[in-house]
């Protein structure tokens, strides 16, 4: 799959829904982690860090399929 179509929400439209619920499925097991290991660092920041933190799960899922290309 192409975890650079998750970026633009027309053509995350035509992923298989399996796949976008397994990259949503590990993206919150990701958060939950942070929230629980790194809140404690982050814990004076709003939404805007859960946002940041998603965009860069998805940069290294990104890197991750390439680097496996």
């Amino acid at each position: 799959m192409d975890y650079e179509q998750l970026r633009d929400p027309k053509s995350a439209k035509e992923l298989p829904i399996e796949f976008r619920k397994e990259f949503e499925e590990a993206l919150s097991k990701a958060i939950g982690y942070w929230q629980q290991n790194g809140f404690l660092v982050d814990r004076f920041e709003d939404n805007a860090m859960e946002r940041s933190f998603a965009k860069g799960f998805l940069a290294g899922c990104i890197y991750m399929e390439s680097k496996n290309s």
